[in-house]
């Protein structure tokens, strides 16, 4: 599965993923990335998901945006090499109704869009 496809699924879902969802997740990654080494822990916790996202862009600001609505939140992650300018490279964007969606979601782009480079 290809991970714009597969942050677009994220996005879907609407709710945290299940152990069946998260094995095509990790192996998305794995296949474009396996100098990453990500575990299944780090796509569970939004916490474990910020140490991850500082792996995959280190440095990178995260702008998160939302609305704190149970259980199904309206949530935005942008992830961008430097917020005070708008010509970043390239930019992950991911929204979804838990943070740790948004998050995943936006991190799957970044990944992408640098296997593409």
């Amino acid at each position: 599965m290809k991970l714009r496809a597969v942050a677009d699924r994220i996005e879907a879902v609407g709710t945290q993923l299940t152990n069946a969802e998260v094995a095509p997740v990790l192996e998305a990654i794995r296949k474009v990335r396996p100098d990453l080494a990500v575990k299944e822990a780090e796509l569970r916790s939004v916490e474990k998901l910020l140490h991850f996202v500082d792996r995959v862009v280190p440095g990178w600001s995260i702008l998160l945006r939302g609305d704190a609505l149970e259980p199904d939140g309206h949530w935005r992650c942008t992830l961008r090499e430097n917020v005070s300018r708008d010509s970043d490279e390239y930019i992950g964007v991911g929204k979804g109704a838990s943070l740790s969606s948004a998050i995943l979601a936006a991190t799957l782009r970044v990944i992408d869009s640098q296997a593409r480079q």
